[in-house]
């Protein structure tokens, strides 16, 4: 539309008042299931004032190297950049695409997404079971240092948080009783805080199990208070006495990354 073009030459215009910019882009599937990318611009002005422009948004074919990097070239305002990415196999992919059809200076993966893999992955190394499939290719993992039991253990405990985090989540009926037990906590001082509902852990979202846990820490008191009063189970809907008291320090061992 006429709005929308105006919209993109002004935030070209913006971005041109810089010497350098770095684009950024994201894409996702949302549950219509039509793929989704955004390309961001930002830089810095001579007077130093921080400019950051939406350069596009739309419904793209898919998340490929090759269709990313095209929209990536259609809106590139002609600064000399660097394009940044996470360091997904598919967003490598689409920088290298980009860098060799325009001359810039090398690519940069996100610094903050290489540290959260390189913690992931010694999580998994290190609290994997003697002999348990591999993440990649069904291959056996090497036998991880330490006292596997205890390692299996931290697992099964994060299995147990997500599987409380999942019940509260798959139930609005649930999720309606928890707010209503916060609100009668917070009346009468027992409880603090107006976030009342549980965080469901996401495999590709950054510190996703690092909230949830912290989410479940924080709504402790709320949710054994709900359960006492439903009768529930508490293996299935809160942690027990055991799960509580390690709570703390895994959020406390996970909240730095």
């Amino acid at each position: 539309t006429t709005r929308a073009a105006q919209v993109h030459a002004a935030a070209l215009a913006s971005l041109k008042t810089c010497g350098r910019i770095g684009i950024t882009f994201d894409g996702w599937t949302p549950r219509s299931r039509k793929c989704v990318l955004a390309v961001m611009g930002h830089g810095v002005t001579e007077d130093f004032n921080r400019v950051t422009s939406l350069l596009h948004f739309a419904a793209a074919k898919d998340h490929g190297g090759d269709a990313v990097a095209k929209i990536i070239l259609g809106t590139y305002p002609g600064n000399q950049f660097v394009c940044m990415s996470d360091n997904a196999p598919a967003a490598r992919a689409t920088v290298d695409a980009v860098h060799a059809n325009l001359p810039s200076p090398a690519p940069h993966g996100c610094v903050a997404h290489l540290l959260n893999l390189c913690v992931k992955d010694v999580m998994l190394y290190t609290f994997r079971a003697p002999g348990a499939p591999s993440a990649k290719r069904g291959r056996k993992a090497k036998e991880p240092p330490g006292d596997a039991k205890e390692m299996e253990a931290l697992c099964l405990f994060v299995s147990r948080c997500r599987r409380v985090a999942t019940h509260f989540t798959m139930s609005p009926k649930a999720t309606a009783e928890l707010e209503e037990e916060c609100a009668k906590l917070r009346e009468s001082g027992e409880f603090k805080g107006n976030a009342c509902r549980v965080v469901q852990d996401v495999r590709t979202r950054w510190n996703s199990v690092y909230l949830m846990c912290a989410r479940l820490l924080h709504l402790q008191v709320p949710l054994d208070v709900w359960a006492a009063r439903e009768k529930r189970t508490r293996e299935k809907c809160v942690l027990d006495a055991a799960d509580a008291g390690r709570l703390p320090n895994v959020v406390r061992a996970l909240e730095p990354f």
